[in-house]
This record gives C-alpha cells, structure tokens and sequence, in this order.
C-alpha cells in the first residue's frame, strides 16, 4: 500500500501528533489530547505496515475499534 502513496499523502500520515501538558497549557489545548490520540489510533489502522506492525507483533490490530475513527479523530 505505502508503494501507491505519493509523498504528500505520506506526509498526511506521518505527521507528528502533540501532546498538551494540561499543567502547563492552557485548557482549550489540552482538550484536543484526546483527539488526537484517536488520530493517531486512526493512522496506526489505517496503515499499520508505515509503523512496522503487523497482526503477529500487535495482536490489538485483529480486533477493530468499535467506535468510528477517521482522520480528523472523530466522526462528525
């Protein structure tokens, strides 16, 4: 799959996630933790192979998420 991505839809997926500290950031950044962390679920299922994971090293991708992820970090 990666083989059929041309490098800007790579860069979509690679794109690093942060994290906000919420001692140290106001709250209307940390709010947005939670979502991206579902972003980044989303990434890692929709293409494991770019983080090197497979079903053998990481048994959790036989088992799809019940909840609706999409590349925003939720379904709207």
């Amino acid at each position: 799959m990666l083989e059929m991505l041309n490098y800007r839809d790579l860069s979509k997926l690679l794109c690093p996630l942060p994290y906000y500290d919420p001692k140290i950031y106001p709250s209307r950044f940390a709010r947005e933790n939670d979502r991206n962390r579902l972003r980044c679920v989303y990434s890692i299922y929709e293409s494991p192979s770019t983080f090197r994971l497979d079903e053998g090293n990481s048994p959790c991708l036989k088992h799809k998420p019940k909840i609706s992820l999409t590349k925003t970090g939720f379904k709207d």
